[in-house]
């Protein structure tokens, strides 16, 4: 959704998929009219639209548009939470790759596994998730071409995950 007069259209969009028991779930993204947790709130607060929540945790997203990462924001929005999208980045050099966001402007990045240090405290936002009582999905955008193989990654990225499930790490 871009504007709001897009929210008509995303109202029938929930109405069929509540007809069919499906949960929407929009993403939290640059230039568009959840671009920030407080963009989000209004949207998702518009209509009766209990099978709709937002990947509030995409915590790279959140941090790129300049957001905190923590408690407080998961918070502003737990009625809706039904996904958790993970990635990393590392702010960077104007070279890298800018994404362009309406409130704040360009901003460059450079993706780096969730586990490598960089912009997001992956341990923190796990174990905030885990204090809201946060039990869904979680879904990894992983970029890892040129730094190893998808099989190292797989393999490296279910250690990593499993010690944050299993309370090691968080």
């Amino acid at each position: 959704m871009k504007v709001g007069g897009d929210i008509p259209w995303a109202q029938r969009v929930v109405d069929e998929a509540r007809e069919r028991s499906i949960r929407m779930v929009y993403q939290s993204h640059c230039v568009s009219i959840v671009e920030t947790l407080e963009d989000s709130v209004p949207v998702l607060r518009v209509a009766d639209w209990h099978n709709v929540g937002i990947t509030i945790c995409e915590s790279a997203n959140r941090m790129s548009s300049g957001q905190d990462d923590g408690a407080a924001g998961i918070g502003m929005i737990e009625f809706g939470l039904l996904n958790d999208y993970v990635q990393n980045h590392r702010f960077g050099p104007e070279e890298n790759k800018a994404v362009l966001w309406w409130k704040r402007g360009k901003v460059s990045l450079e993706q780096i596994v969730l586990w490598g240090g960089g912009e997001i405290d992956s341990i923190e936002v796990f174990r905030t998730l885990r204090n809201v009582g946060y039990r869904d999905y979680v879904n990894l955008h992983q970029g890892v071409v040129g730094v190893m193989s998808p099989a190292t990654a797989a393999r490296q990225l279910h250690e990593f995950l499993k010690s944050l499930v299993d309370g090691r790490s968080a």
